[in-house]
């Protein structure tokens, strides 16, 4: 009957609805995981890598020769800050047949960043030097449960220097908001601060860093040291190694608080790097899912995924958006796979007038 129909396909839309917010619901945890895992660029390249390798991308390194092949994927990354994947459609022609499909995003996000020289104290309290990473809302960085993530240099028995990510998993800093009855009236009525001077976090009391202040390699007499022995330590054992080992580090400030799901249907994301690690994902996501070796071999396309570092300052950089970092690699996929039929210089030409590229930003 009209009535059965009408309730079976309602029972289906129902269903189909249900589908569709399970896989909404299970694409939102894959960026969660994502995101907490990612609280620096070189954790969030990392977490790139690790996606593209399970899914068949090969990693080529820039001071090798290539030698890509039409159905590849490929990966490399600069400063282990900026990652560039791209595929080589099974039946890309360069010159002739086929441009690039290119996405372009990037890795960093507004934070404070551990000064190279960061140990500070006052009033009987040990503060970590920070300075202001890009344009970020930072009075929104008051009274919140703070940790660092980056990488550290380290220098073993024999000399050799390697790099290891770090990530202190709770809350190590803060920034403390001044009680209101120590504000004046007019501070109360509008909160503002120097940025230099009042977002330095605090780390220890000066007492409790010195009663238990680590014994091990002490400062010659008049050196004073560049972070807080006690700063040291807390990396040091996070990285499994002794605090002598460690010779440099980059460090960004991130909030303890894991992201998550909010609101009474769990509808909101609220998470911090929203700007551009979103983008991010769905790049890679983008790239792991849609470049199976299937459609690969039928592509007359070279996809690209593009996550360069350093665009909230500009990008100037040797691994930033406007180096020359995307137009050579590009040059060297369409050398590695020329036909032979044009020369190099008109066979870029012909791709690039039939390529496109996305500028994928969170804000804009």
């Amino acid at each position: 009957s009209i009535l059965t129909q009408r309730l079976l396909c309602s029972f289906v839309d129902l269903l189909s609805e249900s589908a569709m917010q399970s896989a909404l619901r299970a694409r939102a945890v894959s960026f969660l995981e994502f995101v907490n895992a990612s609280g620096s660029p070189f954790h969030a390249v990392e977490n790139c890598k690790s996606r593209l390798i399970a899914s068949g991308f090969r990693e080529v390194m820039e001071g090798d020769n290539w030698k890509l092949e039409r159905g590849g994927k490929y990966f490399f990354t600069r400063n282990h800050s900026t990652i560039i994947a791209f595929t080589v459609g099974g039946q890309f022609a360069p010159g002739v047949k086929g441009g690039f499909k290119i996405i372009g995003v990037h890795t960093d996000s507004p934070c404070l960043k551990v000064r190279p020289i960061s140990a500070q104290q006052s009033q009987g309290f040990l503060q970590v030097g920070v300075s202001l990473y890009g344009g970020g809302l930072w009075h929104t960085w008051f009274d919140r449960d703070l940790t660092v993530a980056g990488r550290a240099i380290l220098k073993d028995q024999n000399g050799s220097l390697s790099q290891k990510l770090v990530s202190i998993g709770r809350p190590i800093l803060r920034v403390p908001n001044l009680a209101i009855h120590l504000q004046s009236v007019d501070e109360r009525a509008a909160f503002k601060f120097n940025q230099e001077n009042h977002l330095q976090p605090v780390l220890a009391s000066a007492v409790k860093a010195n009663l238990e202040a680590p014994t091990e390699a002490p400062a010659a007499a008049g050196d004073k040291p560049r972070h807080h022995p006690i700063f040291l330590q807390l990396l040091s054992e996070a990285l499994g190694c002794s605090t002598t080992d460690i010779k440099d580090f980059e460090l960004c400030l991130l909030d303890a608080q894991p992201s998550c799901l909010i609101g009474a249907k769990e509808e909101f994301i609220s998470s911090p790097r929203l700007d551009n690690l979103m983008s991010t994902f769905c790049a890679v996501e983008a790239m792991t899912e849609t470049c199976t070796d299937a459609e690969i071999n039928g592509d007359e396309d070279v996809r690209v995924m593009a996550a360069f570092d350093h665009e909230e300052i500009g990008s100037e950089s040797v691994q930033g958006a406007a180096s020359l970092l995307m137009t050579s690699t590009l040059e060297r996929i369409l050398s590695t796979v020329q036909t032979g039929q044009e020369s190099p210089a008109d066979a870029f030409a012909a791709t690039m007038r039939r390529s496109f590229m996305i500028s994928a930003d969170m804000a804009h």
